[in-house]
């Protein structure tokens, strides 16, 4: 989602910084165009070092979602419109939040339509369904509606090759699937054979080489 806001609002035309935040950039995400245009700085860095008008949050509950490399007053002290499909704090000035989306992608997909539907291109629907994909957890959530499917028929024609893009969210390197058999061994069953938690050492992932990147939600 945050992709898709970047090239869309840089066809109006605006300067966008889209940064990492505090974690790295999940591997899996990088045949996405315009990833290697994301910043590796968090939310303080970015204030401090590009002073923007304007910070658009999305995907974020809450203030600990945007950082927790500080404590951050509230109100912000930049401009701020969050975006968000969760219970959300509202710490933005505007807040377009809705718990009944399946995902920021298909609300990012919304407000886009509503500006201009002829900027959408096949860069920004590939960002967009990808993000729909991964937040319905491959369109099975019980958030995904006719809307929802509808909009992804849309991106369709814009070339989006679902196919390929499903085949990069789903698919493990050796080091992952190392790491997952690792967990395997390591899990509990709980309430009632129900739920299964597992644990792994920090020590693991370093022997295994896995990094932040590596692992998505």
């Amino acid at each position: 989602s945050v992709l898709a806001m970047k090239l869309f609002l840089e066809k109006i035309p605006k300067e966008v910084i889209a940064i990492t935040g505090d974690d790295e950039l999940p591997t899996s995400l990088s045949f996405l165009p315009g990833l290697k245009e994301i910043v590796r700085m968090d939310f303080l860095q970015a204030l401090e070092t590009y002073k923007p008008d304007l910070f658009i949050s999305t995907d974020s509950s809450d203030l600990n979602r945007v950082t927790m490399k500080q404590k951050i007053a509230v109100p912000l002290s930049i401009r701020t419109v969050v975006i968000d499909h969760h219970d959300n704090t509202n710490f933005g000035d505007i807040n377009l939040v809705n718990t009944n989306f399946s995902s920021v992608a298909e609300m990012v997909y919304e407000l886009q339509e509503i500006w201009n539907s002829q900027l959408i291109d096949e860069d920004i629907s590939k960002c967009i369904y990808t993000g729909i994909w991964s937040d319905s957890y491959g369109l099975v959530s019980k958030k995904v509606t006719p809307r929802t499917l509808e909009i992804v028929a849309k991106l369709i024609e814009h070339k989006v090759d679902c196919f390929s893009i499903t085949r990069n969210l789903i698919s493990l390197n050796f080091k992952l699937i190392r790491l997952l058999g690792k967990s395997f061994t390591e899990c509990t069953k709980y309430f009632k054979n129900k739920v299964l938690i597992t644990k792994i050492a920090y020590q693991d992932f370093e022997a295994l080489d896995v990094r932040g990147g590596d692992i998505s939600d």
